[in-house]
Protein backbone atom coordinates (compact mmCIF):
# COMPACT_ATOMS: atom_id res chain seq x y z
CA UNK A 1 0.00 0.00 0.00
CA UNK A 2 3.26 2.77 0.02
CA UNK A 3 1.97 4.14 -2.68
CA UNK A 4 -1.23 4.96 -1.63
CA UNK A 5 0.78 7.47 0.79
CA UNK A 6 3.26 8.90 -1.64
CA UNK A 7 3.29 12.51 -1.39
CA UNK A 8 4.35 12.22 -5.49
CA UNK A 9 0.79 11.16 -6.53
CA UNK A 10 -1.86 14.43 -6.65
CA UNK A 11 -4.90 11.68 -7.65
CA UNK A 12 -6.33 8.80 -7.53
CA UNK A 13 -9.09 7.98 -10.01
CA UNK A 14 -11.65 5.18 -9.43
CA UNK A 15 -14.52 4.10 -11.53
CA UNK A 16 -16.95 3.83 -8.10
CA UNK A 17 -17.61 5.91 -4.87
CA UNK A 18 -17.76 2.48 -3.33
CA UNK A 19 -13.74 2.03 -4.20
CA UNK A 20 -13.05 5.39 -2.94
CA UNK A 21 -14.46 4.25 0.22
CA UNK A 22 -12.13 1.55 0.51
CA UNK A 23 -8.95 4.06 -0.62
CA UNK A 24 -10.33 6.17 1.93
CA UNK A 25 -10.32 3.46 4.78
CA UNK A 26 -6.42 2.74 3.65
CA UNK A 27 -5.61 6.51 4.41
CA UNK A 28 -5.66 8.07 0.74
CA UNK A 29 -7.27 11.48 1.68
CA UNK A 30 -10.58 13.02 0.12
CA UNK A 31 -8.68 15.77 -1.69
CA UNK A 32 -6.88 13.10 -3.93
CA UNK A 33 -9.47 11.38 -4.85
CA UNK A 34 -11.86 11.50 -7.53
CA UNK A 35 -14.42 8.98 -8.87
CA UNK A 36 -14.97 9.15 -12.94
CA UNK A 37 -17.69 6.52 -13.57
CA UNK A 38 -16.40 4.33 -17.15
CA UNK A 39 -17.48 4.93 -20.45
CA UNK A 40 -19.89 2.91 -22.68
CA UNK A 41 -18.75 2.56 -25.87
CA UNK A 42 -22.02 2.94 -28.21
CA UNK A 43 -21.20 -0.83 -30.09
CA UNK A 44 -22.25 -2.33 -26.74
CA UNK A 45 -25.27 -1.00 -25.88
CA UNK A 46 -26.14 -1.27 -30.23
CA UNK A 47 -28.05 -4.65 -31.06
CA UNK A 48 -27.37 -6.02 -34.30
CA UNK A 49 -30.80 -7.60 -33.99
CA UNK A 50 -34.58 -6.56 -33.84
CA UNK A 51 -36.43 -7.84 -31.02
CA UNK A 52 -38.75 -9.91 -32.67
CA UNK A 53 -36.07 -11.70 -33.94
CA UNK A 54 -34.78 -12.32 -30.71
CA UNK A 55 -37.78 -13.17 -29.40
CA UNK A 56 -37.99 -15.85 -32.37
CA UNK A 57 -34.68 -17.32 -31.68
CA UNK A 58 -36.14 -17.64 -27.76
CA UNK A 59 -39.90 -19.10 -29.02
CA UNK A 60 -41.39 -16.10 -27.12
CA UNK A 61 -44.82 -14.42 -28.63
CA UNK A 62 -43.95 -10.96 -28.61
CA UNK A 63 -46.02 -10.25 -25.40
CA UNK A 64 -44.54 -12.03 -22.96
CA UNK A 65 -42.65 -10.40 -20.48
CA UNK A 66 -39.05 -11.46 -19.68
CA UNK A 67 -37.09 -11.58 -16.49
CA UNK A 68 -33.37 -10.81 -18.08
CA UNK A 69 -30.23 -11.74 -16.00
CA UNK A 70 -26.34 -11.47 -17.94
CA UNK A 71 -24.25 -13.64 -15.28
CA UNK A 72 -21.86 -16.76 -15.90
CA UNK A 73 -21.56 -20.42 -13.77
CA UNK A 74 -19.80 -18.64 -10.73
CA UNK A 75 -20.97 -18.40 -7.40
CA UNK A 76 -20.59 -14.68 -7.59
CA UNK A 77 -22.93 -13.67 -10.12
CA UNK A 78 -25.85 -14.80 -8.33
CA UNK A 79 -27.26 -17.29 -10.60
CA UNK A 80 -29.02 -19.59 -7.90
CA UNK A 81 -29.96 -16.85 -6.31
CA UNK A 82 -32.36 -15.85 -9.08
CA UNK A 83 -33.50 -19.53 -9.99
CA UNK A 84 -34.21 -19.98 -6.35
CA UNK A 85 -36.12 -16.71 -5.78
CA UNK A 86 -38.24 -17.09 -8.72
CA UNK A 87 -39.28 -20.47 -7.95
CA UNK A 88 -40.51 -18.95 -4.86
CA UNK A 89 -42.29 -16.04 -7.14
CA UNK A 90 -43.66 -17.72 -9.77
CA UNK A 91 -47.18 -18.09 -9.08
CA UNK A 92 -46.97 -14.06 -8.45
CA UNK A 93 -45.53 -13.44 -12.17
CA UNK A 94 -48.22 -15.17 -14.30
CA UNK A 95 -46.22 -15.12 -18.13
CA UNK A 96 -43.03 -13.74 -16.97
CA UNK A 97 -40.03 -15.98 -18.65
CA UNK A 98 -36.96 -15.88 -16.91
CA UNK A 99 -34.01 -15.58 -19.63
CA UNK A 100 -30.13 -16.09 -18.37
CA UNK A 101 -27.67 -15.17 -20.70
CA UNK A 102 -24.08 -16.41 -20.09
CA UNK A 103 -24.40 -19.35 -18.71
CA UNK A 104 -24.12 -23.08 -19.21
CA UNK A 105 -27.43 -24.01 -19.77
CA UNK A 106 -26.17 -28.25 -19.19
CA UNK A 107 -24.52 -26.89 -15.86
CA UNK A 108 -27.87 -25.25 -14.52
CA UNK A 109 -30.56 -27.57 -15.97
CA UNK A 110 -30.79 -29.93 -13.11
CA UNK A 111 -31.61 -27.18 -10.38
CA UNK A 112 -33.83 -25.76 -12.94
CA UNK A 113 -35.62 -29.44 -12.82
CA UNK A 114 -35.33 -29.98 -9.11
CA UNK A 115 -37.19 -26.36 -8.67
CA UNK A 116 -39.93 -27.65 -10.81
CA UNK A 117 -39.35 -24.33 -13.09
CA UNK A 118 -38.05 -25.96 -16.17
CA UNK A 119 -41.57 -24.99 -18.66
CA UNK A 120 -40.97 -21.06 -17.25
CA UNK A 121 -36.85 -20.64 -17.89
CA UNK A 122 -34.74 -20.15 -20.95
CA UNK A 123 -31.17 -21.03 -20.10
CA UNK A 124 -28.76 -19.29 -22.76
CA UNK A 125 -25.29 -19.41 -23.16
CA UNK A 126 -22.47 -16.46 -23.81
CA UNK A 127 -23.35 -14.43 -26.54
CA UNK A 128 -21.26 -11.62 -28.28
CA UNK A 129 -23.69 -9.07 -28.17
CA UNK A 130 -26.10 -8.68 -25.22
CA UNK A 131 -27.72 -5.33 -26.39
CA UNK A 132 -29.23 -8.28 -28.75
CA UNK A 133 -31.21 -9.35 -25.31
CA UNK A 134 -30.81 -6.65 -23.57
CA UNK A 135 -33.44 -4.52 -25.67
CA UNK A 136 -35.68 -7.53 -25.48
CA UNK A 137 -35.94 -7.75 -21.35
CA UNK A 138 -39.06 -6.03 -19.56
CA UNK A 139 -36.48 -5.89 -16.47
CA UNK A 140 -33.58 -7.58 -15.40
CA UNK A 141 -32.10 -9.11 -12.46
CA UNK A 142 -28.52 -8.57 -11.36
CA UNK A 143 -28.16 -10.88 -7.59
CA UNK A 144 -24.07 -10.77 -7.23
CA UNK A 145 -22.96 -10.92 -4.24
CA UNK A 146 -19.95 -8.45 -4.58
CA UNK A 147 -19.57 -5.98 -7.38
CA UNK A 148 -17.07 -2.78 -8.37
CA UNK A 149 -18.89 -1.02 -10.72
CA UNK A 150 -20.57 -4.12 -13.23
CA UNK A 151 -20.59 -3.15 -17.23
CA UNK A 152 -23.82 -5.53 -17.67
CA UNK A 153 -25.68 -2.65 -15.33
CA UNK A 154 -24.25 0.20 -17.12
CA UNK A 155 -25.18 -0.91 -20.47
CA UNK A 156 -28.90 -2.03 -19.31
CA UNK A 157 -29.41 1.93 -18.76
CA UNK A 158 -28.43 2.34 -21.91
CA UNK A 159 -31.78 0.09 -23.36
CA UNK A 160 -33.82 1.69 -20.38
CA UNK A 161 -33.83 -1.88 -18.70
CA UNK A 162 -35.65 -1.78 -15.26
CA UNK A 163 -33.44 -3.52 -12.62
CA UNK A 164 -33.45 -5.51 -9.49
CA UNK A 165 -30.32 -6.01 -7.98
CA UNK A 166 -28.26 -6.38 -4.77
CA UNK A 167 -27.03 -3.51 -3.07
CA UNK A 168 -23.12 -4.47 -2.98
CA UNK A 169 -20.27 -2.30 -4.15
CA UNK A 170 -21.22 0.14 -6.92
CA UNK A 171 -24.71 -1.13 -7.64
CA UNK A 172 -26.29 1.71 -5.27
CA UNK A 173 -24.55 4.37 -7.92
CA UNK A 174 -26.71 2.30 -11.11
CA UNK A 175 -29.57 1.66 -9.05
CA UNK A 176 -31.77 4.69 -7.49
CA UNK A 177 -35.06 5.68 -9.11
CA UNK A 178 -34.66 3.21 -11.85
CA UNK A 179 -34.76 -0.43 -9.65
CA UNK A 180 -35.21 -2.17 -6.64
CA UNK A 181 -32.47 -2.68 -4.53
CA UNK A 182 -32.47 -5.93 -1.90
CA UNK A 183 -29.53 -7.43 0.21
CA UNK A 184 -27.05 -9.74 -1.15
CA UNK A 185 -28.10 -13.46 -0.39
CA UNK A 186 -32.06 -12.40 0.30
CA UNK A 187 -33.52 -15.01 -1.57
CA UNK A 188 -37.10 -14.05 0.20
CA UNK A 189 -36.17 -10.54 -0.79
CA UNK A 190 -35.56 -10.92 -4.02
CA UNK A 191 -38.55 -12.95 -4.80
CA UNK A 192 -40.56 -10.15 -3.51
CA UNK A 193 -38.60 -7.60 -5.61
CA UNK A 194 -39.64 -9.49 -8.24
CA UNK A 195 -43.10 -10.13 -8.14
CA UNK A 196 -43.09 -6.53 -7.14
CA UNK A 197 -41.77 -5.55 -10.58
CA UNK A 198 -43.34 -7.79 -12.71
CA UNK A 199 -46.78 -6.80 -11.77
CA UNK A 200 -46.33 -3.22 -11.84
CA UNK A 201 -46.70 -1.74 -15.41
CA UNK A 202 -46.20 1.62 -13.83
CA UNK A 203 -42.91 1.39 -11.96
CA UNK A 204 -41.58 -0.28 -15.55
CA UNK A 205 -42.57 2.52 -16.79
CA UNK A 206 -40.68 5.08 -14.14
CA UNK A 207 -37.66 3.25 -14.33
CA UNK A 208 -37.33 2.54 -17.60
CA UNK A 209 -37.38 6.47 -18.29
CA UNK A 210 -35.22 6.69 -15.26
CA UNK A 211 -32.53 4.97 -16.82
CA UNK A 212 -32.26 6.27 -20.06
CA UNK A 213 -31.92 9.82 -18.29
CA UNK A 214 -29.72 8.03 -15.92
CA UNK A 215 -27.53 6.77 -18.93
CA UNK A 216 -25.65 10.09 -20.20
CA UNK A 217 -23.14 9.72 -17.40
CA UNK A 218 -21.78 6.63 -18.40
CA UNK A 219 -21.21 7.84 -21.98
CA UNK A 220 -17.35 7.61 -23.28
CA UNK A 221 -17.63 11.17 -23.81
CA UNK A 222 -18.45 11.58 -20.24
CA UNK A 223 -15.61 9.90 -18.79
CA UNK A 224 -13.41 11.45 -21.46
CA UNK A 225 -14.55 15.20 -19.99
CA UNK A 226 -14.03 14.11 -16.14
CA UNK A 227 -10.82 13.09 -17.04
CA UNK A 228 -9.47 16.16 -18.80
CA UNK A 229 -11.03 18.28 -15.72
CA UNK A 230 -8.92 16.22 -13.20
CA UNK A 231 -5.73 16.73 -15.62
CA UNK A 232 -6.54 20.39 -15.61
CA UNK A 233 -7.55 20.70 -11.62
CA UNK A 234 -3.87 18.81 -11.42
CA UNK A 235 -1.96 21.54 -13.68
CA UNK A 236 -3.18 24.02 -12.55
CA UNK A 237 -2.59 22.87 -8.90
CA UNK A 238 1.30 22.35 -10.08
CA UNK A 239 1.59 26.14 -11.48
CA UNK A 240 0.43 25.29 -15.10
CA UNK A 241 -1.73 28.05 -17.25
CA UNK A 242 -4.10 25.66 -18.18
CA UNK A 243 -6.66 28.29 -19.95
CA UNK A 244 -5.91 27.63 -23.32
Amino acid sequence: PLPYWSPGIDCFVVNSKACAGVLRKKGVSRRRLRVIYNGVPRKRVTPDRSVDAVRHELGLAQDEPILGALLDDGKNKGAEMLLRAFALAKDRMAGVRPVLVGITPDYWAPLVRELGIEDRVLLVPRQENVADYLQAFSFMAAPSFSESMPNALMEALFLGVPIVATGVGGVPELVGDNGLLIAPGDVDGLSQALARMAQDQTLRGACREKALAMSQQFTLEAKVENTLAVYREILTRRGFDVRS
